[in-house]
């Protein structure tokens, strides 16, 4: 769904500004492993296997956040 795309999306830029490097690999050096549904949250890996914790919010079903932090 559109939803999930656009949740990946800002949860990879979400992990992309807490890991930065520029000129990083998108498929290769930010991943996402998982998505746990009940807690809004997509779980990640950056770089050489940094493990990364994304809490997703909707807002007014026009706007994602995404919160990055190492786990």
């Amino acid at each position: 769904s559109r939803a999930w795309y656009a949740m990946v999306w800002c949860a990879k830029e979400a992990m992309y500004k807490l890991y930065g490097r520029r000129g990083v690999d998108l498929l290769d050096e930010i991943r996402v492993v998982g998505y746990d549904a009940t807690l809004g949250r997509i779980y990640g890996v950056v770089g050489d296997d940094s493990r990364v914790i994304v809490d997703i919010s909707i807002l007014d079903e026009s706007y994602v956040v995404a919160v990055a932090t190492y786990e």
